[in-house]
């Protein structure tokens, strides 16, 4: 048996659950890949079915006579996850088919083991046939649903084939490092770890995911991270040093670990709506929450009757949004359609209320993991322009991504995430 799979169960646990997040717009589940006997290997399989599976469904579907009934679900996602063991897991191809018709009747279709045998050797004598086709068919090439490139057409038109094409590449997998000195200890210790940015001198990333997440899970001081959100550092060298800073949608606690970082001596409250976020923002950084100056507040932004008694020199807004930059390192949201209208609202109250607890002369961040314009510029213009002359947005510059009308777009590529950043001041 391949080395990859010890336990037949892992691969019908996989499926049982990819069925879930496609059908039901779930998430996949940490907890299921911990109980595999492989984890790293279960998550690996599970993330890259769901980033080609629109492509294999179409595959399996000119493969077979008739679509298969609904009632035949798990069996049609085994085929389409055996399709993505051929072409990007480089498992043997004869193992995987032998263990697809296992697998088959450990799920109860023994009638369908022919079934499995023939579609899966049909593929692999026509593969080369179907390698052309991918390059030549859009469904095929992109694997993307249409409302979503529709999207990004409008947001991007000169870039959208290349944000969907990155969004079918694995991740990287960032790492941001508390001081020099844990950067120095990680050095010696990882030999693969690279450190492309000057300006980012914390930040490095790890070839090999299972290694980085092993490591930061044993070493205090150390917290992943994409890139493109780890330029947050170099947004606020751009803003005088605050006094009172407001994380204001704090967890799971990315731009916190930053914000302890880069100002180490401010008040620093934090903020989510619910406790469950808190308490994995908690878990997170729990070498630091002991710091001086440090508090945490259940705070729901959207409520209109919010009233804190101090106001704020600086405050940090990761906005919620549709993730529309990462979706390649969530592909799940590929089957989860947004409502962009509720998106804009609860973005729109928010951004509202916690204006109000800004101090004058103080400086206000925004950002998503968006790269729709209507969430990133388009949201800024509206609030700039609801106003009576009392904020403006503020001019500044990072080492990649481009400037946009009001703020900084990153755009998500083989690296990095899709991120926006904007940096509004409110006037006296």
């Amino acid at each position: 048996m391949n080395k990859n799979i010890d336990d037949n169960n892992d691969l019908c646990r996989a499926i049982k659950q990819l069925v879930r997040v496609i059908d039901k717009q779930s998430f996949l589940n940490r907890q299921d890949a911990a109980g595999s006997a492989n984890p790293h290997y279960f998550w690996d399989i599970s993330k890259q079915t769901l980033r080609w599976y629109l492509r294999y469904l179409e595959v399996l579907n000119t493969l077979l006579d008739v679509p298969l009934k609904k009632k035949y679900r798990l069996l049609e996602m085994l085929l389409i996850i055996a399709f993505v063991r051929i072409e990007h897991l480089k498992e043997p191809d004869h193992y995987i088919v032998n263990h697809s018709v296992v697998i088959a009747k450990k799920l109860n279709f023994q009638w369908a083991s022919g079934l499995v045998n023939r579609i899966l050797r049909t593929y692999l004598r026509e593969r080369l046939d179907y390698h052309s086709r991918y390059q030549l068919k859009p469904s095929l090439k992109f694997a993307h649903p249409g409302w979503l490139i529709k999207a990004y057409k409008n947001s991007h038109p000169s870039n959208w084939e290349a944000i969907v094409l990155s969004n079918q590449m694995k991740p990287k997998t960032w790492i941001n490092a508390f001081s020099i000195n844990h950067k120095k200890t990680l050095e010696a210790s990882l030999n693969d770890a690279q450190f492309p940015f000057d300006d980012l001198p914390n930040s490095f990333y790890v070839e090999d995911a299972q290694i980085a997440t092993k490591w930061v899970s044993q070493n205090k001081g150390y917290y992943i991270q994409d890139v493109s959100a780890q330029l947050l550092t170099l947004v606020l060298k751009q803003v005088p040093k605050p006094y009172s800073i407001l994380d204001a949608c704090a967890a799971p606690g990315g731009k916190t670990f930053i914000l302890m970082r880069d100002f180490p001596d401010s008040k620093l409250l934090c903020s989510d709506v619910s406790t469950s976020r808190l308490e994995t923002l908690v878990v997170n950084l729990s070498c630091y929450t002991q710091r001086r100056n440090f508090s945490i507040k259940q705070i729901n932004w959207c409520d209109e009757n919010i009233l804190l008694e101090n106001q704020f020199d600086l405050i940090v807004f990761d906005a919620p949004c549709s993730g529309s930059g990462i979706v390649k390192r969530h592909p799940e949201k590929k089957f989860h359609p947004w409502n962009l209208e509720v998106l804009l609202e609860t973005q729109t109250s928010c951004l509202r209320n916690l204006w109000s607890h800004l101090k004058a002369g103080g400086q206000l961040i925004y950002s998503t993991c968006s790269v729709l314009v209507e969430e990133n510029d388009l949201q800024m213009e509206r609030f700039l322009n609801n106003a009576d002359g009392d904020r403006e947005e503020q001019v500044f510059s990072l080492p990649f991504g481009f400037k946009s009308k009001f703020g900084w777009q990153i755009l998500p590529n083989e690296n990095q995430d899709g991120h926006y950043f904007c940096i509004l001041k409110k006037l006296g």
